[in-house]
């Protein structure tokens, strides 16, 4: 039997700069604790956490207090969920670090450890598809180059000649080897997009 959870109806959220327009709202009786997310200005979640003083709390991550010295500078949209019982602050908080998966948490991370390989291993790829396509417009531009100096009709008989032809027929295979190997790689990170979305 799974156990249904969803985070509260009862939230707000607004941007850093606006906390003293919600100052008063979120020392109120009512909304003085819960769970609150930190996202930065891309949308992607950096930490999830939980106070029974949420204003106070807050404050110190904004200040880089304690567990927000990495990420304090990055925070930009805060979406805080409003809990009125003590004993539901920790399963709303378990829930939307597992939701959310924001990169700063460390502690009540549920998500299968297959996910966290799967990401690294997503981000080598990426970063090994950027480098290879870098590398294969560099290529391009220096056999446009050296193109451009080559006529096919010619006879080579200078060494100079000779030589600016084997550098693009050099360039010609290196562009097809690193075409396939970029095709390779783009195919394994479709393959593990796919497996994180699964």
């Amino acid at each position: 039997m799974a156990i249904k959870i969803s985070l509260p109806d009862d939230f707000v959220t607004f941007q850093r700069w606006e906390l003293p327009n919600y100052r008063t709202q979120l020392q109120d009786i009512e909304h003085d604790r819960g769970v609150y997310l930190f996202r930065d200005n891309a949308g992607q979640a950096l930490y999830v956490g939980k106070s029974k003083r949420l204003c106070n709390r807050l404050n110190s991550h904004f200040n880089g207090q304690g567990t927000s010295t990495e990420f304090a500078h990055l925070i930009d949209t805060i979406t805080v969920y409003f809990i009125t019982e003590l004993y539901e602050l920790d399963i709303y908080e378990s829930y939307a670090i597992n939701v959310f998966k924001p990169y700063y948490n460390r502690d009540k991370v549920f998500y299968k450890p297959v996910d966290m390989a799967v990401s690294w291993r997503l981000e080598q790829v990426e970063g090994d598809i950027d480098l290879m396509v870098d590398r294969l417009r560099e290529y391009r531009r220096e056999r446009r180059n050296l193109d451009s100096g080559v006529d096919a009709d010619e006879d080579i008989i200078d060494d100079l000649a000779s030589r600016k032809y084997g550098n693009l027929l050099w360039l010609h295979r290196e562009i097809t080897k690193l075409e396939k190997k970029v095709e390779k790689k783009r195919q394994e990170r479709d393959k593990l997009r796919k497996m994180l979305d699964e």
